[in-house]
């Protein structure tokens, strides 16, 4: 929300040494980026700010004209809020203050919660091959959700390899341990999304489940997922067996029908027949 006071001067001189201070309603915050600012002109002009307050002073109100001041204020609580700035709050020199007052008013409603999915590709694999743990954060809110945060502990046996790298579409801090993810100060986009990839394998087979709980991804907008997701992955065990060995094929060759053992034992190591 951008409230911008408007400094009007009908007179047809210059109104010199205007100060004005406003104090916004306590559950307004005034942002420090952008930074206030003003169209008021003046060699000793200054603009400044608190958490929830603003003063002007060695401004000049031009002739017939005026001037704006402009900030940017936002609030963690929904619900109706009204500036109001009271009749004097602003002076002059050559005019004296003002005579009436003026007020604004702000609706801020609770924002959308954001949404969490999350996936395995491929859904099963055996003992220690990789399988990629892709969480998908989306922000369905016209404005962006800041400093995200989401923590993420692996069930017991599924691990994060060190030499595959996590990643994140979001912004912000990702760090890893085996075992857990955690991502700080992201950014979820306006009516958007963004992402963490992870890589997981076990050398444990079994089917794993990982959680993620509701509340467990928060924003600075107080909005957090309200629903738990789950994301499965299936380990299967080595199998045994496989190709025959040489000394396998050796043994089978020297064998004949009945088990009686045959005389060219040496051509399957050898090579073709010479008979």
């Amino acid at each position: 929300m951008t409230p911008t006071p408007t400094l009007a001067n009908s007179n047809v001189f210059d109104l010199t040494q205007a100060s004005l201070t406003d104090t916004l309603p306590s559950a307004l915050t005034i942002a420090t980026s952008p930074a206030a600012s003003t169209t008021c002109t003046g060699a000793a002009l200054s603009l400044a700010t608190t958490t929830n307050g603003v003063t002007l002073s060695g401004a000049i109100i031009p002739a017939k004209s005026s001037c704006t001041v402009t900030l940017q204020v936002s609030s963690l609580s929904a619900g109706s809020y009204v500036n109001a700035i009271a009749a004097g709050a602003l002076s002059t020199g050559p005019a004296g203050a003002s005579t009436a007052s003026a007020t604004a008013s702000l609706t801020v409603t609770a924002p959308i919660a954001p949404t969490i999915t999350q996936s395995f590709s491929p859904t099963s694999v055996g003992e220690d091959t990789n399988s990629t743990l892709t969480m998908v954060l989306s922000n369905t809110n016209a404005y962006a959700l800041t400093q995200a945060a989401l923590s993420d502990t692996l069930p017991s046996n599924l691990t994060l390899p060190t030499t595959r790298a996590a990643s994140t579409s979001c912004s912000g801090s990702l760090t890893t341990t085996t075992t857990s993810a955690k991502l700080s100060a992201a950014t979820i986009p306006a009516n958007g999304s963004c992402s963490v990839t992870l890589t997981a394998s076990s050398g444990t087979a079994g089917t794993y489940t990982n959680t993620i709980a509701a509340g467990a991804l928060t924003t600075a907008q107080n909005a957090a997922n309200t629903v738990a997701v789950f994301g499965s992955l299936t380990v299967t065990a080595s199998s045994g067996g496989g190709a025959l060995r040489w000394i396998d094929l050796v043994f089978l060759a020297g064998m004949g029908v009945g088990g009686r053992r045959r005389s060219r034992r040496s051509s399957v190591i050898s090579g073709p027949s010479k008979y």
